[in-house]
């Protein structure tokens, strides 16, 4: 199968302003369906593409459905640049609402998954507790990018750059981000400037930079050893619902610090309700209404 015609489409992906992990996705998800539909033999030719090989994907394609939902418009988004067509309205299909598994922990469970953390795990914790980092964002983290007591955040966004930000670094990262250097120091390091880094598989006494797949297997053994369920996100929402409730943190400060453009998408994916607030609220209810009784 000739690439020449996904090279293209990405090429003008990257003069519209994608950043170049975006690219690197579109690339890897629009050839791995290509091959399916020509290992089945199907046509890959954008021109030839039907409804027809669409309902095949759909059907045979493993993954959750929002998944599958997502990888099939990258499919038609490289169809409709090199065709005009719309190859999933022509196909409408018709998905369930998502249904996204919202993993949560609270103060203390975090404090038992610090407990149990190497240094590098530790770094990432407090990053993602304290300062509501994403993944991609803890492991962009360059050592520059920390000066005068902020740090400079490279965010989800459009630009080779993403949404760039600076962040106040509170106290409790800096004094983790001291005794990480430290820790570090105890290896030779790999001279790439980032701050998380971890020994080299074949050379444990070299530090390379950390990569997505290993933060997630690094919560995943830490979810195995301590029995509580984290990821990335769940830090995130713990850094949020924390700051709303126990903090008292407004709403425009806390979409501003999370990162959000709009409200609704930090309380609607990152604030957990809490049945003690909501037994109080109805109880407080009910001594107003008594007490403006007739």
């Amino acid at each position: 199968m000739d690439y020449t015609l996904v090279e293209e489409w990405l090429i003008e992906l990257e003069q519209t302003g994608r950043k170049s992990s975006t690219i690197q996705r579109y690339r890897w998800t629009v050839c791995k369906m290509l091959r399916t539909l020509e290992e089945n033999g199907r046509p890959t030719d954008p021109d030839k593409i039907t409804r027809d090989d669409i309902m095949f994907l759909n059907n045979t394609y493993g993954g959750k459905e929002h998944v599958i939902k997502m990888d099939l418009a990258m499919l038609s988004r490289y169809v409709k640049y090199h065709t005009g067509r719309n190859i999933i309205k022509e196909t409408n299909i018709l998905y369930n609402s998502p249904q996204y598994e919202r993993i949560w922990i609270d103060a203390e469970q975090f404090w038992r998954l610090y407990t149990e953390a190497d240094p590098s795990a530790r770094m990432m914790l407090v990053l993602g507790a304290f300062m509501g980092l994403r993944r991609s964002e803890i492991i962009d983290i360059r050592d520059n990018d920390l000066k005068d007591g902020c740090m400079t955040v490279r965010g989800k966004g459009h630009g080779k750059n993403g949404k760039v930000v600076s962040m106040h670094i509170p106290k409790i990262v800096e004094e983790e981000i001291v005794r990480y250097r430290q820790w570090k120091k105890g290896f030779e390091s790999s001279g790439d400037g980032h701050l998380l880094q971890i020994p080299n598989q074949k050379n444990k006494g070299r530090l390379t930079r950390i990569s997505r797949m290993t933060v997630s297997k690094r919560f995943l053994d830490l979810s195995k050893s301590t029995g509580i369920h984290v990821t990335c996100h769940s830090l995130r929402r713990l850094f949020a619902t924390t700051l709303y409730f126990d903090i008292g943190c407004d709403e425009l400060t806390l979409k501003t610090l999370m990162r959000h453009e709009q409200v609704a998408t930090t309380f609607q994916c990152y604030i957990l309700p809490r049945e003690q607030k909501t037994v109080e609220s109805m109880d407080r209810l009910s001594s107003y209404m008594e007490s403006v009784k007739i």
